[in-house]
């Protein structure tokens, strides 16, 4: 069986504003947390289609949501 598992780092906007907007999509399989001042999303899939259709949708958030910290 395939497996995907990584991090992703986000060192840009306000890491607390954006967890919280990401944080409904913390599933299991992806989880948000701040560290300091970066954004840390975690993520660990059974299967690469899975993995990138759910990445994806988290990564089109997290633009949103850093279009939106820019203008607060």
């Amino acid at each position: 069986m395939t497996r995907v598992r990584g991090a992703l780092t986000v060192d840009e906007g306000d890491a607390s504003a954006l967890q919280s907007a990401l944080s409904p999509d913390d599933t299991g399989h992806i989880e948000t947390r701040v560290e300091g001042n970066l954004l840390v999303i975690e993520f660990d899939y059974d299967a690469i289609p899975t993995a990138l259709t759910s990445l994806d949708d988290v990564l089109s958030c997290l633009g949103a949501a850093m279009e939106v910290d820019e203008w607060i």
